[in-house]
This record gives C-alpha cells, sequence and structure tokens, in this order.
C-alpha cells in the first residue's frame, strides 16, 4: 500500500495480496478506498501478533458482538458484554482481552497500556479501527 501510494509500486510475491491490490486498483473511488484500507492495515500493524491473529480470523457473531462494543463506546462513551457472548469474548476465550479493553474503565486501561507500552487512548482506538475494519471486510448474507 506505502509503495503504490508513493507511485513505485512492485508487484507482491504472494498472490493473494498481488489479488487485493488488483481489485483495490479498480475500485470506484479508488483514493477513498486506498486511504481506508491503508488505515485498516496500520491500525492492525499496531497490535501485536498474537492478538491479531483470532481478532482476523474469528466467526461473524464474535465479531459483530465487538462491533455493538465499539459502537456503544462510540456513542454512550461506556460499553457492556451481552449476558451470553461467543465462546471466544468469555472468560476464557481468545478474544476476551478486546472485550475487557473495550468495556474497561480508566484504571484497567492503564493497567493494559503498561503491560502493552502504548498509551490507552491509542490501544482503544487501534482496537475499534481494527475491529469496525474487518466486520465491514466480512461477507453479508
Amino acid at each position: 500500500l506505502d509503495q503504490s501510494n508513493e507511485g513505485a509500486y512492485e508487484r507482491p510475491q504472494s498472490q493473494a495480496v498481488s489479488s487485493f491490490m488488483d481489485l483495490l486498483e479498480r475500485s470506484k473511488g479508488s483514493g477513498a478506498v486506498k486511504d481506508s484500507v491503508h488505515l485498516l492495515v496500520t491500525a492492525m500493524e499496531a497490535l501485536p501478533e498474537i492478538l491479531l491473529r483470532p481478532l482476523t480470523s474469528c466467526g461473524r457473531e464474535t465479531l459483530a458482538v465487538l462491533s455493538q462494543l465499539v459502537d456503544s463506546l462510540k456513542d454512550e462513551g461506556e460499553a457492556c458484554l451481552p449476558e451470553s457472548p461467543p465462546a471466544p469474548l468469555q472468560q476464557d476465550g481468545e478474544l476476551r482481552w478486546a472485550a475487557e479493553l473495550l468495556c474497561s474503565c480508566d484504571e484497567k486501561l492503564t493497567e493494559l497500556s503498561n503491560s502493552w507500552d502504548r498509551p490507552p487512548e491509542v490501544l482503544l482506538e487501534v482496537l475499534a479501527l481494527t475491529v469496525l475494519g474487518v466486520h465491514m471486510l466480512q461477507p453479508r448474507e
């Protein structure tokens, strides 16, 4: 994406990445779409790989709940998990950290940011951008 934006674009070795870049090139409103994808990729790069992989490969229901938490946070300033969240968001689930981060108070945010070496606002923003971006990319039924 960086190379494409700078005009010094070399065809990626990965067939998947190459196909994705071709699709971006042909999309309507290409500049805005590229900017959005670039923002999503940048946000995803800020998350540790071990945390990112389950987030990008989780089920549609889990992603929908995380997206609702982000929307609640934006609209109401706070978010709460539903009584029966999907398994990955439950107490021992692989994405519980994301739910806790989205639902956390200032004290918990500070604790998490200290362990990830990022300011709390950055962690929350990066997670929210990643959740919304990945959710938008999910195929609709």
